[in-house]
């Protein structure tokens, strides 16, 4: 067995590896998270924060996090 068969055996071990948590997510049963938004921040801060946002993944040729609706992302995970 030569060098590159080695190396081809050891990608497909570990590459099976890899991918074992992930079928396992697929199998289970899940709800998918609701990113619609919460009631934890007032509009004025939610504009605040999407402001922040809107800062740092700035809208260029590409949307920015004011279009990702990252506010209503940031309320769910911090409830």
């Amino acid at each position: 067995m030569d060098r590159r068969e080695v190396m081809k055996s050891l990608a497909a071990m570990f590459g099976t590896d890899l991918l074992l948590p992930i079928r396992i997510a697929i199998s289970q049963n899940f709800d998918p998270i609701d990113f619609s938004g919460g009631t934890l921040f007032s509009e004025l801060q939610k504009n605040q924060i999407s402001a922040a946002a809107e800062t740092i993944i700035p809208e260029t040729d590409t949307p920015g996090a004011k279009a990702a609706n990252v506010v209503n992302f940031i309320e769910v995970m911090l409830q």
